[in-house]
């Protein structure tokens, strides 16, 4: 399909005959997109090989019309490359500094280094085309008999085969790319410039006047393609009103030109291949004998592999976990003491009110019977406690201080004792301010009772012998 748009200096340009769009050549627009997306997949993997190459340079030289769609070919074309190893320059009218130098002076400060890609959003051939159509060679400051030769371009043409041969001898392929886009579709793109905002950047009133100039310009291009295209640097004119049609044919030349080049990976010298083993050693080395643990992802499998023999040459360790209690979130533990043998319990100290080793009514009582449960899996195993005989040497300290009931006269009034106690003893709880036995309780309420009681009788009494008197002076 390339043939019909390569120009080689074989056969002459014709732009009037040529195809600007894609129903002349019968194709599908989902396969063309298709074998775009395989071309750009090998053009990545070429430039690929082509950066480590670094043997032959590419330069794609675009020129085209305005609004023919270089920027978004090339935008499309070469997505997904390496941006390392491409560069993509816009020449577009020369500076003052750029007009002080030959023409090529300019192009040629952008010449890739081997190995890399260069594209060319227009190139040098501006001046064998605008310059021609616009004759601006006239205010070159230049000599006269440079100017006003009127073989002035025949001569840049002959100068241009020449250049581009001299690329191609010092290891550069020059791919030449004209998108050939018909009047009717620039018309069109250029008032959709014009409607849609974000594209009004596009449009600029030069594009106008350099569209009234067509036919002009048809005829330098065919000028220029003719007088420069031969085998080693070809002319590509290939149609343009169909972007999708227009990026497919751009990544086949491309693929094609880097098919061409052959690029491979550097092979590595016979003498340097030839230590590769004592290389591989000092990084191995690095890691220490072969029998050290292994480090990083190489520990997890050992360890793991270790174990395994383990229990397959003593059993499972005590770390083993059953399924069904790995299902529920239980683990085995130690197994429980026998509960039938007789187990030693100690007194337990209650701490009432701040005063260790009091208790309710002044008794220390032991707790009730349970299981003993195993220092290895008890919460508290690490902490140390008393033996029995230091916690009953205690309770006996602490009954000596308790306070006893004595033999003192009660107080003319109760209450008022009472009240004096409790003056005294204010703020405390009721545990703390009446530290007696509940026995020595119920002695002092008898003897109270019995007190009282014998007060009583003795009123009875003399009431009684009144009773008596009187009853004997009746008599």
């Amino acid at each position: 399909m390339l043939k019909k748009y390569t120009f080689d200096g074989s056969r002459k340009l014709d732009l009037g005959a040529m195809n600007t769009g894609a129903k002349e050549d019968k194709v599908v627009k989902e396969e063309i997109v298709q074998k775009t997306t395989v071309n750009q997949l090998a053009i990545q993997d070429l430039q690929d090989k082509l950066y480590a190459d670094q043997k032959e340079g590419l330069i794609i030289l675009i020129q085209a019309r305005d609004a023919a769609g270089k920027d978004s070919t090339i935008k499309h074309v070469m997505s997904g490359i390496n941006p390392q190893g491409v560069d993509v320059y816009s020449f577009k009218q020369p500076t003052s500094d750029e007009l002080a130098h030959d023409f090529l002076w300019r192009v040629n400060r952008h010449i890739p280094r081997r190995g890399k890609i260069a594209i060319y959003n227009r190139s040098y051939y501006e001046d064998v085309l605008v310059v021609q159509v616009r004759n601006l060679h006239q205010t070159y400051m230049m000599p006269k008999w440079i100017v006003e030769d009127p073989k002035f371009f025949q001569k840049r043409y002959k100068q241009i085969r020449h250049y581009e041969k001299y690329l191609h001898q010092n290891g550069y392929r020059v791919v030449k790319i004209f998108l050939n886009v018909s009047k009717k579709t620039q018309k069109e793109r250029f008032l959709e410039r014009i409607e849609d905002p974000d594209k009004n950047w596009k449009f600029s009133e030069s594009d106008l006047k350099e569209r009234k100039l067509w036919d002009q310009y048809t005829q330098a291009y065919e000028d220029a393609i003719n007088a420069t295209a031969s085998k080693t640097s070809p002319w590509y004119v290939i149609p343009a009103d169909k972007k999708w049609y227009t990026r497919y044919l751009v990544s086949q030349i491309v693929r094609k030109a880097m098919e061409e080049m052959d690029p491979q990976y550097p092979a590595m010298p016979p003498e340097q291949k030839e230590r590769l083993a004592e290389y591989k050693a000092q990084l191995e080395e690095e890691d220490g004998p072969k029998d050290r643990k292994k480090s990083g992802k190489d520990a997890k499998p050992e360890a793991v592999n270790a174990l395994a023999q383990t229990e397959k040459d003593t059993g499972p360790t005590e770390e083993t976990v059953d399924p069904a209690d790995q299902a529920t979130g239980r683990q085995e533990s130690a197994p429980a003491p026998d509960l039938h043998e007789p187990t030693e319990h100690k007194p337990e100290l209650q701490v009432e009110s701040g005063r260790p080793g009091v208790q309710d009514h002044d008794t220390l009582t032991p707790p009730e019977t349970e299981a003993v449960v195993p220092a290895a899996t008890h919460p508290v195993a690490a902490l140390s406690l008393p033996d029995a005989t230091a916690v009953q040497e205690q309770a006996a300290r602490q009954e000596t201080t308790i306070e006893k009931p004595t033999a003192k006269k009660p107080a003319a009034s109760g209450r008022r004792r009472g009240h004096s106690r409790h003056r005294k003893h204010k703020g405390r709880p009721a545990a703390a301010q009446n530290p007696e036995t509940g026995q020595e309780a119920e002695k002092k309420k008898h003897h109270f009772l019995k007190k009282h009681h014998g007060k009583h009788s003795t009123g009875q009494k003399k009431q009684n012998k009144s009773g008596q008197s009187g009853e004997a002076a009746k008599d």
